[in-house]
């Protein structure tokens, strides 16, 4: 959870800030997903890289559309665990020479959680900060 915290103050939260002050929202959308997959191109290659800026671009759009990176610290937490706990499994599976989820149950209820949050902060989120807002702007 504290990977998730630390890099989405980073990656979504300062440079975003920054890229969307500077060029827009297109450019912090676009330059924070292939900031965070250069960033990951050490530790996980290329093919890692790749995904995780895939990864990172849904992040990003879902930043903007939330308008913050408090729940996204929620989810990226999340799917860390998921990650780390996949390969736990694989590696398992791997030493046995089975190549299968050793865990399929946790990692369904990883997808559902990650899933709901993720559709929450797209579509549920800015309806109730838009009537939070208007609420106030009424009183």
């Amino acid at each position: 959870g504290l990977v998730g915290l630390i890099e989405e103050l980073l990656f979504r939260g300062l440079l975003y800030r920054a890229l969307d002050d500077l060029r827009g929202t297109r450019l912090a959308i676009w330059g924070t997903a292939i900031a965070f997959g250069v960033y990951h191109v050490g530790g996980q290659g290329i093919i890692g890289g790749f995904g995780t800026a895939l990864i990172s671009l849904i992040f990003a759009l879902v930043r903007w559309r939330a308008g913050g990176i408090v729940g996204l610290i929620f989810v990226h937490g999340l799917y860390d665990i998921l990650a780390v706990e996949g390969w736990h499994n694989l590696e398992i599976a791997q030493a046995v020479d089975r190549l299968q989820m050793i865990n399929r149950p946790l990692a369904l209820a990883c997808d559902l959680i990650l899933a709901s949050v993720i559709l929450y902060l797209w579509k549920i989120h800015p309806i109730i900060t838009n009537r939070w807002n208007k609420a106030g702007a009424n009183d």
